[in-house]
């Protein structure tokens, strides 16, 4: 469903200019505000207050660190050429800080650059390419109630979580400190790649728990060992693959029957598998493998299964195409369209 947003700007060559820039609409009570070019979120956000919600259009934002409990919107991390849609990238690093328990933030379909949490609460990230997801500089940060859906992050060095749920995402690298008392991490239906050279990278495995999920060694020599100590005693009925015959991923402990771990399974479903952590990554079990190897819920293992399979486009509205009026209307005010699309 689409449907169109009047604006009419006062000075026509403002409009004309405003029209070809990236948009923010901040969105208080019923009140929209539109800001515009490369600041524009940085902008909306110094207007905003807690429980306002940001939209951005298509194109590149620059950064801002937050600190009030707002939405922020994009039209999706990725650009998708078959329909026309060209993804929304907020450049440059920022901070997140919320302390108040009872406030949460929130981004959605969104390319982010790198985002570095300090202590924030009810923290969301739904649908978004996050390049680097790091707070190991803030080390009396914790990062409290986070839920991540539908992301996929290269580089995963947080820390200190306290209760954080992933939902068919795809992971890299989680830090050795992604669990502590009184918290847990949990991934369902993810890929998780993890680094098997160093003892952060060993170790981090065992710090969190994941269910239906493939968990994929990062190592690409032969000659090292890529069986963490007891990983899988954490991990339920996942699936664990390498790149090398003779180094394949083998459970151990007391979870080892709910694997699949017989390496001549992985040679044939996991041909092509793309090992790099990329938006355009086919992450797809083979059809035969998908059907026959069942998770816990009954359905795939890997990031297409579950209650919510993994998909990148956006659910809310986004600001889809801009277009300008061919002339001034009888105020002298040119029209300018905002097209809110609605899939």
């Amino acid at each position: 469903m689409k449907k169109s947003l009047f604006l009419f700007a006062a000075i026509c060559c403002m409009a004309l200019t405003y029209a070809q820039a990236p948009i923010a609409m901040l969105q208080h009570g019923t009140n929209l505000t539109p800001f515009y070019g490369n600041d524009a979120l940085i902008n909306a956000y110094n207007a905003a207050q807690d429980e306002d919600i940001i939209t951005l259009s298509p194109g590149v934002f620059n950064a801002c660190d937050i600190h009030k409990a707002i939405t922020v919107r994009g039209a999706g991390m990725m650009t998708d050429t078959a329909t026309g849609v060209t993804r929304t990238l907020i450049n440059g690093d920022f901070v997140i800080e919320i302390f108040d328990s009872t406030k949460s933030v929130a981004f959605e379909g969104l390319y982010l650059n790198g985002v570095h949490p300090d202590t924030v609460w009810n923290l969301q990230f739904t649908k978004c390419f996050i390049a680097s997801l790091d707070n190991v500089p803030y080390y009396n940060a914790s990062i409290n109630n986070c839920n991540i859906v539908h992301c996929i992050i290269p580089a995963f060095n947080a820390s200190k979580f306290q209760n954080a749920h992933f939902y068919n995402s795809v992971v890299c690298d989680p830090s050795y400190y992604t669990t502590f008392t009184g918290g847990e991490c949990v991934f369902n239906h993810c890929i998780i790649k993890f680094n098997c050279n160093n003892y952060w990278g060993s170790s981090a495995i065992n710090q969190i728990y994941s269910t239906n999920s493939i968990l994929v060694p990062r190592d690409t020599s032969s000659s090292i060992a890529t069986d963490p100590e007891n990983t899988c005693t954490h991990h339920e009925y996942g699936i664990g693959i390498t790149h090398h015959a003779n180094n394949f991923f083998h459970p151990a402990g007391s979870a080892e029957a709910n694997h699949l771990y017989n390496f001549s399974n992985f040679n044939q479903v996991f041909v092509g598998f793309d090992f790099d952590v990329t938006i355009y990554a086919d992450y797809h079990l083979l059809p035969g493998v998908a059907t026959t190897y069942l998770g816990s819920d009954g359905t795939q293992i890997g990031i297409y299964g579950g209650s919510m399979p993994f998909d990148p486009k956006i659910l809310n509205p986004s600001i889809g195409h801009i277009t300008v009026g061919g002339q001034t209307n009888d105020q002298g005010q040119l029209p300018v369209t905002i097209e809110v699309v609605n899939e």
